[in-house]
């Protein structure tokens, strides 16, 4: 698995860096959306309507980057994932194509032939 994951995300480290730096920021105005529902309520309670629009108007903002963060790491993952299979394919097709043609007729492998012809097409 290791080799497999050497092989298949080999230049994709910095997306990989930059995918969890999104998560963790990501992470971070999800808690402080928390910490600041609680001051809403507080604001609620007090009848501070200051309070309560000032917290109200950081919820909206924290809301908006989260899901901002969250449509680049959804769009970078994919994006990874789609590079790693076609790293994958590429191996397996050059693999096939430099096969011995005794060693090809031994295997039913027209199905991985087509697929991986049909990946690299």
């Amino acid at each position: 698995m290791r080799k497999f994951l050497n092989v298949s995300l080999k230049f994709q480290w910095k997306t990989i860096l930059i995918i969890f730096a999104l998560i963790i920021i990501q992470t971070f105005f999800q808690m402080e959306i928390i910490d600041l529902f609680s001051a809403a309520l507080t604001g609620v309670k007090e009848q501070n309507i200051d309070l309560l629009f000032k917290s109200g108007s950081y919820m909206l903002m924290y809301t908006v980057i989260s899901v901002i963060a969250i449509y680049i790491i959804s769009f970078l993952s994919t994006r990874v994932a789609s590079n790693a299979a076609y790293t994958v394919r590429e191996k397996i097709f050059h693999i096939l194509m430099n096969l011995p043609s005794e060693e090809l007729e031994q295997f039913k492998i027209s199905g991985l032939v087509t697929r991986s012809t049909r990946g690299m097409s």
